[in-house]
């Protein structure tokens, strides 16, 4: 990234500034401080859509990881600065939970899962109330630490058989792809493919291209996750 480089050449600017009285553009302090802290926002939102936009077409497991990681990066930073980037990190914070369904007066979400979960429970209703029990029995359990190294399908995968109600609602929801289309797809191709001194191709053979590109991009990216979704599904069918 850019003001990441730059903030390395920090000392550079100060003394090109002392050395050359003509050179007038260098950032004040607090403009550095500013730039430190947009830095530190923009690592983690690049980060994030390389994970979620790349030729990987990742499911929600790994959206909901970045997005876990973006929150909480702005309530950081929103509570502990006091400089004039204050109101725009209170404004980050409030445009990014509005997006994600979150009510801030309220602290509910609009997509509330528990809806989910009532309709599953409506669904064994009739097996003497086996569902409820499981939902009762995986909330008294102790919360997991947050790690990077925590994998939430082989934990489903792993765990089906004591709750293979919630299993379920974990395999449709965790295996929904979190974008459609890979960002390189939509922004960088184009100009690889067709040239000016390449622009004669049909429609279909630019078809071919970008298509074949993303296949060879994503190979074996993904077979992993979708192998721990189908252990569940396959699972959940064998059960009686």
């Amino acid at each position: 990234m850019m003001l990441d480089t730059a903030k390395k050449f920090r000392q550079v600017f100060n003394s090109l500034e002392i050395q050359d009285p003509n050179y007038t553009f260098n950032p004040s302090h607090e403009e550095w401080d500013n730039a430190a802290t947009v830095c530190r926002l923009l690592k983690v939102f690049y980060e994030a859509t390389n994970v979620i936009s790349g030729t990987k077409y990742p499911t929600a497991n790994l959206y909901l990881h970045e997005m876990l990681k973006v929150k909480l990066t702005l309530d950081q930073q929103a509570f502990e600065e006091e400089s004039e980037m204050h109101s725009m990190l209170k404004y980050m914070k409030k445009k990014f939970d509005k997006s994600q369904g979150v009510d801030i007066e309220m602290g509910t979400t609009d997509n509330d899962p528990l809806a989910t979960w009532d309709r599953h429970v409506t669904v064994r209703a009739q097996s003497g109330g086996e569902a409820s029990l499981e939902l009762e029995s995986y909330l008294s359990k102790v919360p997991i630490r947050r790690s990077d190294r925590f994998n939430i399908l082989t934990w489903w995968q792993m765990n089906s058989s004591e709750y293979p109600t919630l299993s379920r609602m974990a395999r449709d929801m965790l295996a929904v792809p979190a974008s459609t289309v890979a960002s390189e797809s939509a922004f960088s191709t184009g100009s690889r493919v067709l040239s000016d001194f390449r622009s004669r191709m049909t429609p279909e053979t630019v078809e071919a291209l970008v298509c074949l590109q993303d296949w060879i991009r994503a190979s074996g990216n993904t077979q992993r996750s979708m192998d721990s979704v189908h252990d569940i599904t396959v699972e959940g069918e064998e059960e009686p």
